[in-house]
C-alpha cells in the first residue's frame, strides 16, 4: 500500500496531555447560598451552604465552622500590600458522612450584628486530602429591625 502522506518536518510531531493524580481520601469543597435571603440585624437566621465530595473516598467526621472576618491590608517588606483576614469563631456544626461525588445542602445558624457582615465557612473531614478548597469567604447584608429612612 502506498503512503498517502509524507512528513517533511519531524520536529513538530508531538502531542501533549495532562494527568490528574489524586490521593486516596475525601476532597471537600464548600459553596454558600445566601443571595436570595433577607437577614435582619439581631435576629437569628440560617446561612445555607452546600458541601461536595469530589475525592476518592467517603468523607468522614465532617465539621463545618462559621467565622466572622475582618479584613485589613498590610504592607510587607517589599512595599506591596497583602490582605490579612482576622477571623473570629462563631460556631460549628457536625455533618453526616459524605459519599464520593455526593453534594449535601445544609445550613448553620447566624445572627447578623451589622448591616455588612463578612463571613467565612470552613469544612473539614478527618480524611481530607486537599484542604486548599475547604474555605468560602462571602458577605451578607442585613436590614435593621426598625424603619430605615
Amino acid at each position: 500500500m502506498e503512503d498517502l502522506f509524507e512528513d517533511d518536518n519531524l520536529e513538530d510531531n508531538r502531542g501533549d496531555f495532562s494527568v490528574r493524580v489524586m490521593r486516596r481520601g475525601a476532597d471537600l469543597s464548600i459553596y454558600d447560598d445566601v443571595w436570595d435571603k433577607v437577614y435582619v440585624i439581631g435576629e437569628e437566621s440560617e446561612i445555607d451552604f452546600s458541601v461536595w465530595n469530589s475525592g476518592l473516598e467517603e468523607a468522614e467526621d465532617v465539621v463545618v465552622s462559621l467565622y466572622s472576618v475582618e479584613r485589613e491590608w498590610i504592607e510587607n517588606s517589599d512595599g506591596e500590600y497583602e490582605e490579612r483576614m482576622n477571623k473570629t469563631f462563631i460556631r460549628s456544626k457536625d455533618l453526616d458522612d459524605i459519599e464520593v461525588n455526593e453534594a449535601i445542602e445544609e445550613s448553620i445558624a447566624y445572627t447578623p450584628t451589622s448591616r455588612h457582615n463578612d463571613l467565612l465557612l470552613v469544612v473539614e473531614a478527618n480524611n481530607e486530602v486537599w484542604p486548599g478548597n475547604n474555605e468560602r469567604d462571602f458577605s451578607i447584608s442585613a436590614i435593621t429591625q426598625d424603619a430605615d429612612l
